[in-house]
């Protein structure tokens, strides 16, 4: 399903609506340029799951855990991950949120884990959640994604987001965002 949303607006009332209907032990795994909305995406996302908590990207972290909602929510941020990174210390943080019941998995920049040469990370994640979207953001005009012309987008840049389901749990959100966001749909 592709969705053109017309601002930043649209993408949080998107992620509130799954937030809100989400059901346990989800992934959702997302990719796009610097500004396309991933971030806005989880705080959305929160907001549905009724976090209390201030949301904010673990970019330098990896990992924050958010308990207070209806569901427990663990955001990873992959952008800082270098090719010369440990990927034990990674392995180490999936390893432990994947063990929690019930958890909400958010990666930011899952496409990063590719740059520490470990599929076995990627298979990990994927292989734990039966049920997965995976959301890729991009502007309107997608062969701009360099830093360099990142300055041109802004808040009420139309945005696209391509939402792939894996499982039945995720097909049902698919469904749900058909309905409530058919106009957004291409």
């Amino acid at each position: 399903m592709i969705l053109k949303t017309a601002n930043l607006e649209t993408t949080l009332r998107l992620a509130e609506k799954i937030g809100a209907n989400i059901q346990n032990s989800m992934a959702l795994f997302l990719s796009g340029p610097l500004g396309a909305g991933k971030t806005t995406f989880v705080k959305g996302l929160a907001k549905g799951l009724e976090i209390q908590e201030k949301i904010t990207s673990p970019t330098f972290t990896m990992v924050y855990e958010y308990y207070s909602g209806k569901l427990p929510l663990c955001h990873f941020d992959f952008y800082s991950v270098l090719p010369d990174s440990k990927s034990d210390k990674i392995s180490w943080l999936i390893h432990e949120v994947i063990q929690k019941p019930e958890v909400i998995i958010v990666v930011e920049w899952f496409n990063q884990l590719a740059n520490i040469n470990n599929d076995f990370l990627s298979k990990k994640l994927t292989e734990n959640f039966a049920n997965s979207l995976t959301l890729n953001f991009a502007y309107s005009d997608s062969h701009t994604t360099n830093l360099a012309n990142h300055q041109e987008f802004n808040e009420d840049s139309l945005r696209i987001i391509e939402i792939n389901a894996l499982g039945h749990k995720a097909n049902l959100i698919i469904e749900l965002c058909q309905k409530e966001f058919k106009q957004f749909i291409d």
